[in-house]
């Protein structure tokens, strides 16, 4: 019988190190190791959820016999789940997968699709959370579980609001985990949410740079926007306003977009923007700041390749 030594598959000391050493270890782990090392024994497990981490990604979406969940840690392998309808592995995978990124995880971007609620048994293992971090969130159409995630986020925090479909009331604008949130984008909202956006920002002090974009219904003009601002307008030049805010070095523009042979016909699209009270229209700042945002729902990645196709 041979005793040659090989690679080691277990420690069996673990119980003899205390807990600095073994965060540590935690802390040198990859994500899948983590996630069974917290799955072996209640401290463990206590362990991996006292250990944050960053995510690049998470997506959540519907395919056609399941739930899919793909997650991005930086620095790390892309991961993959599906989860099929007929079996339990939403309620004994997916889900559990899930909660843990949530409650561990500081997620850079959280895109998720899911075309139904989820289960009330989910929700409510949602509701056991606590505040997520996320920095940004794209939804399609709102769901009861993206509610919640809204609800739910750390205000100082998320800087990032993308909706492809409707804002179905304003009780999204309302929440106050949202009230720090830089960039809204809204695939159909009434053109009211410019004026309810705008005395926010008239309110707060917002920085240069933060942005609400929607779409709404065809033939839709300023002419509202106007009258609940007319003692704050500086400039008024076809289907573009300019209004002074509370703070003398920052300007409120908004403007129609003229529309391109891309986008939707039966709609019309706005941009409002926060813009230092010294910048002109037309000059090379004023383009970089504004009108970048031509390609309205350019993610990020599209927002990258244009600059370098610029260079």
């Amino acid at each position: 019988m041979t005793t040659a030594k090989s690679t080691a598959t277990s420690f069996e000391k673990w119980e003899k190190l205390n807990p600095e050493v073994k965060m540590i270890c935690v802390k040198h782990m990859n994500f899948l190791e983590r996630l069974r090392f917290g799955a072996s024994a209640t401290d463990e497990r206590n362990m991996v959820n006292a250990f944050k981490y960053p995510v690049q990604e998470l997506a959540v979406y519907d395919s056609h016999d399941g739930l899919i969940l793909e997650l991005n840690v930086k620095k790390e392998e892309n991961y993959k789940m599906k989860a099929k309808d007929e079996t339990n592995q939403q309620e004994e995978q997916f889900v559990p997968l899930l909660l843990q990124v949530l409650r561990n995880g500081t997620i850079e971007k959280f895109n998720t699709q899911e075309s139904e609620d989820f289960p009330e048994k989910t929700l409510e293992a949602l509701r056991g959370l606590g505040t997520i971090k996320v920095t940004g969130f794209l939804f399609g159409e709102l769901k009861a579980q993206h509610f919640w995630y809204l609800e739910n986020c750390d205000p100082g925090l998320v800087k990032t609001v993308r909706i492809h479909g409707a804002l179905p009331s304003e009780q999204v604008l309302d929440m106050w985990t949202l009230r720090n949130v830089f960039e809204w984008r809204v695939g159909e909202a009434p053109f009211e949410t410019t004026s309810k956006m705008a005395r926010r920002w008239i309110d707060r002090g917002f920085p240069v740079g933060a942005r609400l974009m929607i779409q709404t219904a065809k033939d839709t003009k300023l002419d509202s926007f106007v009258e609940d601002f007319e003692d704050r307008i500086i400039e008024r030049e076809g289907e573009s306003v300019r209004i002074e805010t509370n703070h003398p070095e920052k300007h409120i523009f908004l403007k129609n977009w003229e529309k391109g042979p891309d986008d939707v016909e039966d709609c019309e699209m706005f941009l409002m923007i926060i813009i230092p009270a010294g910048m002109r229209k037309g000059t090379k700042e004023f383009k970089d700041l504004v009108d970048r945002d031509r390609e309205y729902w350019g993610d990020e990645e599209d927002e990258e390749e244009e600059e370098e196709a610029d260079e």
